[in-house]
Formats: C-alpha cells, structure tokens, sequence
C-alpha cells in the first residue's frame, strides 16, 4: 500500500470511519464517513454559531478594532491617490466651493465648473493603490488568521485571549500567507480559464455557451463550500499535512453535509446585510448598526467555518485547541 498517495480512506479497523493515509502509514486522524456525520452536519449550525460567537465576542472586538486600525494608513494613501486624480485640482476645487460666491443654483459659472470636475487615475494613483494592496494582504491574513485561531480554541472549550491567539498567528504567519497566495494563484487561473471560455463564446462560436454556463455552474457550485472552510483548514488546522489537499480529501466524500449549512449560513449573512443596510438609513444610530451588522457578519462567516469544519471531523491543532 506504500504506492497509494495520501488521502483519506476506509478505516481498516472501523468501516465505519475514515482514516488518513499519509502516504507511507496510517495516522491517529479518524473521521466520521458521511451517513455518521449527516445529522450533527445538518444540526442549527446558526445556533452553534452564535453561541460560538457570543463566547469570543469580546477578544473578536479588539481584533477588529486593531484590523481598522491598521488598514488605516492604506486607506490614507490610497485617498492621496485619488485625490490627486482630480481635475482641476484638489486644491482648486476646494476653493471654488467654499468661496463666499459660490451659488451654482444662479450662476452658470459655478454650474459649469461642477461639470468640468474630472477624475482621471494618475501614475501616483496606481501606484499608492498597489502599494496599499501589497499592505493590506498580509495585515488581513494575520486578523483573519488570529480571530479563527481564537474561535478554533474556544469552540472547543478553551479559553484563549487575544495575547494567545495572536501568539500563534504571528508564529504562522509566514506559512498562511505563502498558503494564501498560492491559493490565490490557483482561483485566478480557474478564473482566467473561465473567463478565456467566455470570451471565447462572445467572440468565435455562441455554440460554447452551451458549455460556458454549466461548467460555470458547476465551478461555483462545487467550490463555493470548499472555499468557505478553506480558511478554518488552513489557519487552525494541524501544521503537520498538507492543508488543501486534506482539507478536499475530506470534504468531498461529505459535499452535501457541508454544502447545507454553508447555504443556510449565506442566508443569515444575506438578511444581515439587508437589515443592516435598511437600518443605516436611520441618522446617527444607522451608522451604529451598520457597524453592528458588519461585526455579525464577520463573526458568523468565520465561526461557522469553524463549527462546520468540526461537525464534518476536520482536525484542529493541539498547539490552537490545548495550548501549553
């Protein structure tokens, strides 16, 4: 059996689990197979959300605060960017408008200085916005990363703080960007070809519509759950395996029992924001349950990864689950 690639297989001595095989041995790492794990995969994930959430609300505040702050000199130096973009000036504009005989409801002059204002992207903006991504990449991928790390543990029972949760997060963070980019490497190429179809059909024969839609289709449909528990397999799984392919490995044989919940999730996300949005109308309150909304949404997209990844019998890592 030394020939046969690492995987998840029939538990030799239980038919009634998985094992991995990490390609020279078995491993101590058992799942359940699909008819076992059904019922607890289709439990009120929401519920186990939420209650997952309500225990780490208060570490998961400050790790978005800190977030905020620290995408703010991205988002200083990008507004530089287009700032400088604009015609006539951004100094010219400003003392037009509050000059004290701006009237443009009178003045044809005032009027057709509103409509001469242009913004046209200079080098020095797309240079501050490349510079800005190339900033906020890695900042993401560590809050991401110390605020799954923190739910993993107290899902489990723990009761880890932010210093902890950061700990390992810094301690990873090397690993979870290269992971990160070489993932997003793989979706752009499966975006590149599907859009190379498109164009394809537009341009030579609509006959390839006829597979540029379902293959489209199938691309989102299959993915979409796999992508969602990407990050919880990546950033708190076990170091010690490769966390794509296991991560496939054991989600496909259980697609349906992942792709339930992920759906019902997606729900609850969609009425957030439509609530949130509808709400922010409101003067002065709407800004604070426009915030509220995105915390919530932020909370539920994560913690879910996290209880669905272990309802599926995805691993955790002992140093995140029972640090020392």
């Amino acid at each position: 059996m030394h020939d046969v690639p690492a995987a998840w297989y029939d538990d030799p001595d239980d038919p009634s689990r998985y094992r991995y095989w990490d390609g020279s041995s078995w491993t101590e790492h058992r799942a359940p197979k699909f008819e076992s794990s059904a019922s607890s995969a289709h439990r009120s994930v929401v519920r186990a959300t939420w209650q997952l959430g309500s225990r780490a609300v208060g570490p998961l505040l400050g790790i978005g605060l800190l977030y905020l702050l620290a995408l703010l000199p991205a988002l200083i130096v990008v507004a530089i960017g287009v700032v400088q973009s604009l015609e006539p000036g951004f100094g010219a504009i400003v003392d037009e408008l509050t000059a004290d005989t701006w009237n443009p409801g009178s003045d044809p002059s005032d009027e057709a200085f509103l409509e001469s204002i242009r913004w046209r992207p200079t080098s020095l903006f797309w240079i501050t916005t490349i510079a800005a991504a190339l900033y906020a990449f890695p900042v993401s991928v560590l809050a991401h990363s110390v605020a799954i790390i923190l739910m993993a543990n107290r899902h489990r029972g723990g009761s880890m703080q932010f210093a902890g949760a950061w700990a390992i997060g810094v301690k990873r963070f090397t690993r979870h960007v290269a992971i990160s980019l070489l993932w997003i490497a793989c979706s752009l190429t499966v975006v590149a070809a599907l859009v190379a179809l498109w164009l394809l059909a537009v341009v030579v024969t609509p006959v390839l519509y006829a597979v540029a839609v379902p293959l489209t289709i199938a691309v989102v449909v299959y993915l979409y759950p796999l992508l969602w528990l990407a990050l919880t397999s990546l950033y708190a799984g076990p170091t010690g395996r490769p966390p794509w392919r296991t991560m496939t490995a054991l989600v496909k044989p259980q697609w349906t029992a992942v792709a339930g919940p992920v759906l019902v999730i997606n729900l609850v996300i969609l009425g957030i924001n439509l609530v949130s949005s509808f709400l922010a109308l409101i003067p002065i309150l709407g800004v604070v349950i426009s915030l509220a909304g995105s915390v919530a949404q932020w909370i539920t997209q994560h913690g879910s990864g996290v209880v669905i990844w272990d309802q599926v019998g995805g691993d955790f890592d002992p140093e995140i689950t029972d640090p020392t």
